[in-house]
């Protein structure tokens, strides 16, 4: 089971062209083609076609809650693992007023999230249902369900559509060889009263520690993923990833490079500042709010900020979104199914995959349009070793099927970056996964560095890179988090301290 976003269409323009005072010629047949822009006074002829039925879910969720405030509603063909391909109608629920929406594929439910409530002036409720649209619906079909005469036409050639896309008010539909391949609805009308905003959540205040540790060392004591901007005696500036564990001892503090497998004992000399020699050079640690400080004597320094504290944002304006998944509001799909399940857990995100050759993905309904640099500490619980998991970035779906670029690696220590266009899977930093010593392999914890930036695509694992590439189909888009098997089922992987920033 794979997961399907929609991709928004501005529609309102719609009955703006409406107005417009030109008619444009146009031929009768079933394969219509239209040159741009407005035509008037159609009669469109008659064209029976059967509306679609509901599903049991569909009638049921119908009669709790009545028909959507608005949908969208694509039609495409699926490829299965085995190269088959299937029809789909995926749809797409809107339920503004509460701030709500579900997902169905071919009548079944497949997702659905809790937001908060929508509210745009002068827009209420569509008069479409989703029952009265179909894949064997012409133009002609499509005008007669509300009478319409007048529309406006746009010749589409691209990775969303390659067809004719038509505006009539309130609604935008695309086909492709004369057939409906896309709708989506746009609600008029009176809006709905609104549900109440939630109420903010306060982060409780840090506590004093019973044995005497300043609120700075508490924030870094114990294991945490950091993200390092260094500058060097030459001028240089780096930045990466890494995970650092610090053992408050007294007399000083036990400091543990796991990237590079080694440890250092730093003297304390005062309040939240330690000191380490080596070889006459001089090292000064000092512990803050969010991080860590560092000084050399030889004129190098370091400020490295946790990329894991709860409930706290990193202070910086390159921070695009940040999720430690405490709230389970925040935009994730919460989905159990035959095949998997994707839902928020103790302060985790977790896919679970529990057939063979399958991937899930969950988005949190985001939209980057700038490069992104994304970070997720990542931990397999339960499964198989040979399977694979990570991020993704520049996600978005189309009638072609969906796009994403993957950041991947497995627990039995391989990596690789993918693509996804209209829905075919390829490998483009390697011809297979590669093995990587930087993996820790098994049930330990893996901190996942994914870099978009134009079109070079690097993972770093650890704070090591294992992969990169160049790419340049696709630009912008969601990101997300993948899990899947190969011949062997069942993986679970739990996703945490999510950070998405500028590069």
């Amino acid at each position: 089971m794979q997961r399907k976003k929609q991709v928004m269409l501005v529609i309102i323009i719609a009955s703006l062209l409406l107005s417009l005072s030109c008619s444009l010629p146009f031929l009768t047949d079933s394969s219509t083609q239209f040159e741009d822009g407005l035509v008037q006074n159609y009669h469109p002829a008659a064209s029976p076609v059967s509306q679609y039925t509901l599903s049991e879910t569909q009638q049921a969720h119908v009669d709790e809650y009545g028909y959507p405030d608005r949908f969208t509603i694509f039609f495409f063909d699926e490829m299965l693992p085995d190269g088959q391909l299937y029809a789909m109608r995926h749809e797409s629920w809107y339920y503004d007023s509460r701030g709500y929406e579900i997902v169905f594929r071919n009548g079944d439910k497949f997702t659905e999230r809790n937001g908060a409530p929508i509210e745009i002036k002068g827009l209420g409720r569509t008069v479409y249902s989703p029952q009265g649209f179909t894949a064997e619906m012409n133009l002609d079909a499509l005008l007669n369900l509300q009478g319409e005469t007048g529309f406006f036409v746009q010749n589409v050639d691209d990775n969303l559509l390659k067809g004719e896309l038509i505006f009539i008010q309130g609604l935008a539909a695309g086909f492709e060889e004369g057939y409906l391949s896309y709708v989506e609805t746009l609600p008029l009308g009176e809006t709905s009263s609104l549900a109440e905003m939630p109420p903010l959540v306060e982060t409780p205040p840090l506590e004093e520690d019973v044995e005497g540790l300043t609120p700075q060392e508490l924030v870094n004591e114990g294991r945490h993923t950091y993200e390092n901007t260094c500058t060097f005696e030459d001028g240089a500036v780096e930045n990466w990833s890494t995970v650092l564990s610090f053992e408050f001892v007294e007399g000083g503090v036990n400091w543990n490079y796991e990237n590079l497998g080694t440890s250092f004992f730093y003297q304390k000399i005062s309040t939240n500042t330690y000191e380490y020699l080596h070889e006459g050079e001089k090292n000064t640690l000092i512990f803050t709010d969010l991080g860590i400080q560092k000084e050399s004597s030889s004129g190098s320094s370091c400020n490295s900020l946790r990329s894991d504290v709860s409930g706290a944002d990193v202070p910086s304006d390159d921070i695009l979104f940040q999720d430690d998944f405490s709230d389970t509001n925040s935009g994730w799909d919460r989905n159990d199914w035959d095949d998997g399940l994707t839902d928020y857990g103790e302060g985790v995100y977790q896919i679970l995959v529990k057939v063979p050759s399958m991937d899930i993905w969950s988005n949190p309904g985001k939209h980057f349009e700038e490069d992104v640099r994304i970070d997720v500490d990542v931990t397999k619980i339960s499964g198989e070793e040979d399977n694979n998991f990570g991020i993704i970035c520049r996600y978005s779906s189309s009638p072609d099927g969906f796009n994403y670029y993957f950041f991947n690696i497995s627990s039995d220590g391989f990596a690789v970056i993918g693509k996804v266009k209209n829905s075919a899977t390829e490998y483009i930093s390697s011809e297979k996964m590669e093995p990587s010593d930087a993996i820790k392999q098994g049930t330990e914890t893996n901190h996942l560095q994914a870099n978009c930036i134009g079109n070079k695509l690097t993972l770093y694992v650890n704070g090591e890179e294992v992969a990169s590439t160049t790419d340049s189909d696709l630009t912008d888009g969601d990101i997300g988090f993948i899990a899947g098997t190969f011949e062997i089922p069942r993986t679970e992987i739990l996703f945490d301290n999510l950070i998405v920033r500028k590069p």
